[in-house]
């Protein structure tokens, strides 16, 4: 029987890499694997069989609208549209990420379906001011009686300016005839109520925590 020296049967074991088959192996991630295979539902298997192996990646956890709407998040019109209170500013039209994820701030693509009486009382019930960014002019302004006509298509000479939206409060207009995308409410940018300050639609800065801004789902 022949001997080998100790240094070279060290050498020999050194040098032996068993290719062990898929399935030997259990594991939590790649890395628990040999080189040639990676991890999948708890074993080591060939890379071609990772898409039967492990389970698709799940999507991340929705995010809390209270994130978004510190000061509460109630539903309009159903797994639709929701009041969003919060203080914002918008500058040049810029109004991404001002709803949670998945919704964004109402405009005229939107049927807003705010046109029956309990939904009306459902933008009020919060109380405050909730602000689309559909462009409005006001004509005919009666101060005494709050009252205005819409101009839902201003315009560059139409004006004042007025942001459209629903909801209660002091200083508010409501406006005649239907008003604009079936919304009755409106603040004045040349009178605006309390914490509100805009020139029109595109740059808006409402500092208080009353009202904010009406949030409708993104479309699939």
């Amino acid at each position: 029987m022949r001997h080998w020296p100790p240094l070279v049967l060290l050498a020999l074991t050194a040098c032996y890499q068993p290719r062990l088959p898929a399935g030997h192996y259990r594991c939590d991630k790649d890395a628990d694997c040999p080189d040639h295979l990676v991890c999948g539902r708890g074993r080591c298997v060939e890379p071609g069989s990772l898409d039967l192996a492990r389970p698709p990646e799940l999507s991340p956890p929705p995010r809390d609208p209270l994130e978004f709407c510190q000061g509460g998040w109630f539903e309009i019109v159903p797994r639709s549209v929701y009041a969003c209170r919060r203080s914002f500013a918008v500058s040049n039209n810029e109004y991404g990420g001002l709803c949670p994820p998945g919704y964004h701030v109402c405009d005229r693509s939107d049927n807003l379906q705010i046109d029956s009486a309990n939904r009306m009382a459902a933008c009020q019930a919060p109380g405050g001011f909730f602000s689309t960014r559909i462009d409005i002019a006001l004509r005919r302004v009666d101060m005494n009686a709050r009252e205005a006509d819409g101009v839902c298509m201003p315009q560059a000479a139409d004006q004042p300016r007025a942001l459209l939206g629903c909801g209660e409060g002091v200083g508010l207009y409501r406006l005649r005839n239907n008003g604009c995308d079936s919304l009755q409410s409106a603040v004045s940018c040349a009178q605006p109520a309390s914490g509100w300050l805009c020139q029109s639609v595109r740059n808006v800065v409402y500092s208080e925590s009353q009202g904010g801004l009406l949030c409708c789902a993104d479309q699939a």
